[in-house]
């Protein structure tokens, strides 16, 4: 009877035990999702590459954090672009640490670059995490910097990466005269992708899921349930949207990229073979700024 209790407690402690690791690694997960990487090398200024570049403070639309950005000025640029990045990334962390490498490269082409560090990134202040539905104001806020310099609605492009690309397809259904949006690893719908792959992403039991969305909500001090590019996509003119997808994407699948505009095939979609999430660029950069520039050049005309 006493071994029978023994085991019994034993059996029990291992279970409360079990159970208390379950909830640490889903708070611990929670708060990764909901709470933005501080990653900055100032080493990887486009200044220390000979590039023209100046720090500017951006103030999202509507008001709110102090963003940082480089400009990265052109000769007589009549077209501009604005560059974003992914969560836990930065301007100088993107494309895997090659991100002002293809500023330069731009801005070598002609374009006026603006690379921005969205809010709780980079060196901007926080400002309230939701995975592109505040961030899209960022994005605005750094579109109506560049008007304020003198650039015509209709020459300003976005290329975002990831959280970039949400919050860049956010913008565009928000500001219609935005005429060039390159999306790059965009999710299509951040609790649908979560939902769908919490077990591969997390290795933790569906039970889970809930408590540590409701947790991650909490940690992000916003409502991530909004961060639905899907949504806002029914809004614009696809005619003005290129995406680009991995198919090597472990992050975002690539249906991700196919389903949202099935209907809608007047998007130009560019699949990057054997690209991982954010690689694309990496994979092959003559051909990705070609296709880049390629489609820049037919959208932001005078």
């Amino acid at each position: 009877m006493r071994s029978f209790s023994r085991l019994a407690y034993g059996a029990l402690g291992v279970g409360v035990a079990t159970l208390g690791g379950v909830a640490l690694a889903t708070a611990g997960l929670a708060f990764l999702i909901g709470t933005p990487r501080r990653i900055f090398n100032p080493r990887k200024s486009p200044a220390r590459r000979g590039a023209a570049c100046e720090d500017v403070t951006i103030t999202p639309r509507g008001g709110g954090p102090r963003l940082a950005a480089w400009s990265l000025p052109a000769p007589g640029a009549h077209r501009a672009i604005i560059l974003t990045h992914g969560k836990d990334a930065s301007r100088t962390a993107e494309f895997f640490g090659r991100f002002t490498e293809f500023a330069g490269r731009l801005q070598a082409r002609g374009f006026q670059v603006l690379m921005l560090d969205m809010r709780g990134h980079g060196q901007s202040e926080a400002g309230g995490h939701t995975f592109g539905a505040r961030e899209r104001l960022d994005v605005l806020g750094a579109w109506d910097w560049l008007r304020a310099q003198g650039f015509e609605a209709g020459m300003i492009g976005l290329l975002g990466v990831s959280m970039g690309a949400a919050a860049s397809i956010g913008a565009l259904a928000l500001e219609p005269e935005i005429r060039a949006v390159i999306a790059d690893g965009g999710y299509a719908d951040l609790p649908a992708l979560i939902g769908n792959r919490w077990r591969a992403l997390t290795r933790l039991p569906m039970a889970c899921a809930l408590p540590g969305w409701w947790l991650a909500q909490r940690f992000a001090r916003g409502d991530l349930r909004e961060a639905r590019p899907v949504r806002w996509r029914r809004k614009v003119d696809g005619q003005k949207v290129l995406l680009i997808h991995g198919d090597g994407d472990r992050v975002v699948p690539v249906q991700d990229a196919y389903a949202p505009w099935a209907a809608r095939p007047e998007c130009d979609l560019w699949i990057v073979r054997g690209a991982r999430h954010g690689g694309c660029y990496a994979q092959n950069p003559e051909r990705y700024l070609e296709r880049v520039v390629g489609f820049l050049d037919s959208r932001l005309k005078l």
